[in-house]
């Protein structure tokens, strides 16, 4: 069986070049402990836009700053038995702290060498391999370029 669902990686500007992504622990079944990024499924009817902005502020209470959509991949989930069609957002948003709800006990900003060491699987290292490439290091080089660069450095 398929199921439809959407991950949304927060990303905020580091206190270093690089953006920190949003991790989550998972409090309840299947999954407990496991750190992910938002997570969820599609509500009967409901768009895949809808959804990815409804499940950021269900289980953070963050609003996104700017939302873009990095692609739809199957995910297989053999420990709860199926797969499922994830549509994949990236959400920047200012540096504030989550709200969590129920679904889940902590929460880390985190750079991406510790992103990648607390991520759980192979769908979800190479998930964020993607964003790292397109979004996180894009990002730092940007803040790293000089204004002018005619001007001399001081």
């Amino acid at each position: 069986m398929i199921k439809e669902g959407i991950a949304v990686w927060a990303l905020r500007p580091g206190l270093a070049s690089e953006r920190e992504t949003l991790l989550l622990r998972r409090a309840v079944d299947p999954f407990r402990g496991q750190w992910f990024a938002v997570e969820g499924k599609l509500d009967p009817g409901e768009g895949v836009v809808t959804a990815a902005l409804r499940e950021l502020r269900e289980e953070t209470a963050l609003e996104p700053v700017k939302l873009f959509r990095q692609r739809a991949q199957p995910w297989l989930v053999p420990s709860a038995g199926y797969v499922a069609r994830v549509h994949v957002f990236v959400a920047l948003v200012a540096r504030v702290e989550p709200v969590l709800n129920g679904e889940h006990s902590a929460y880390r900003w985190c750079a991406p060498l510790q992103a990648r060491r607390l991520l759980p699987d192979g769908a979800h290292q190479e998930c964020f391999r993607e964003i790292e490439r397109d979004f996180i290091r894009e990002i730092a080089l940007d803040a790293l370029a000089v204004s002018d660069p005619t001007e001399p450095n001081r």
